[in-house]
């Protein structure tokens, strides 16, 4: 067990399973500069904390 702050970190009672996240929104904001930043932003971020490339989708059975 690992003491952060007030905060107990412990190991998860059963096996814990990949989260697939995706970001849908309506065309209409397609070029909105906050959208822009958003869609960047949460890509990058992903890329770092995957072993699937950025805009690859994820690899299934079959």
């Amino acid at each position: 067990m690992i003491m952060v702050s007030a905060v107990r970190v412990l190991p998860p009672p059963c096996e814990a399973v990949p989260l697939r996240e995706a970001l849908w929104w309506h065309p209409v904001h397609t070029h909105d500069a906050g959208h822009i930043w958003l869609r960047e932003t949460a890509v990058r971020v992903g890329a770092g904390l995957s072993d699937v490339p950025a805009g690859k989708p994820w690899p299934t059975d079959g």
